[in-house]
């Protein structure tokens, strides 16, 4: 992330040569993130005594131990989910109308809640490890861009990540399913897993075939 704000003017983002991300992870770096962070909240999703919904992801969510383990923390807002066995179904839950600009439409605009919020601001940070931005970077008043979320509108992108590498690609895309405005139809954390751990899976058989090339390790935020 920038340091400082996450956030740009405009003119610092047009680079007609090539995307210019505002972190220094590599590639495969991001992707091993966007792995951890997604297998945390699948932990808290897939509980084996009831739904916990982490109500507050972020990337500062995350830290990073001595010995190179990401580690979820600051569960606060947490919420476990009641289970209604008449129904057989988790039960939603309201917190009124959410704050400030990472959030899930559904928070928003003040309707029912289920572990989907989670899943909509893991779009977020992929968006963050991707660009080293925060979401709509352009705009730093979050009543705009709250307004433009619950109207289903989700930050651009620089097409160019979609064709850079095939991981990128791949982020881009589990992202913007990650982004889905209705949460019946958003990727739930598992499918998430599962779709980055396959991403990962083949970018590794690619660099043993020789054909992608690991980078070195960029020391980037230790």
């Amino acid at each position: 992330i920038i340091p400082g704000s996450g956030y740009a003017h405009p003119e610092d983002l047009d680079d007609p040569e090539d995307v210019d991300p505002k972190n220094g992870y590599t590639v495969p770096e991001k992707l091993d993130i966007a792995v951890a962070m997604a297998e945390s909240l699948a932990d808290l999703h897939g509980f084996a005594e009831g739904v916990i919904v982490h109500d507050d992801v972020q990337l500062c969510q995350w830290l990073r131990t001595r010995d190179g383990v990401i580690k979820l923390g600051d569960f606060n807002r947490a919420e476990f989910m009641f289970y209604d066995e008449k129904k057989e179904m988790y039960c939603k839950y309201n917190n009124g109308k959410g704050y400030g600009n990472y959030r899930a439409p559904e928070e928003f605009d003040a309707d029912d809640l289920n572990e989907q919020i989670d899943v909509f601001s893991m779009g977020n940070n992929i968006f963050g490890l991707l660009t080293g931005l925060w979401v709509f970077p352009e705009n730093e008043d979050d009543g705009v861009v709250q307004k433009k979320i619950i109207k289903g509108e989700i930050s651009p992108i620089d097409d160019r990540y979609r064709t850079r590498s095939y991981v990128e690609g791949r982020l881009v895309e589990i992202m913007e399913r990650c982004w889905e405005y209705v949460p019946k139809k958003r990727a739930n954390i598992f499918e998430v897993v599962d779709f980055l751990r396959q991403t990962k899976t083949e970018y590794d058989r690619r660099v043993a075939a020789g054909e992608e090339e690991r980078p070195p390790p960029s020391g980037y935020g230790l």
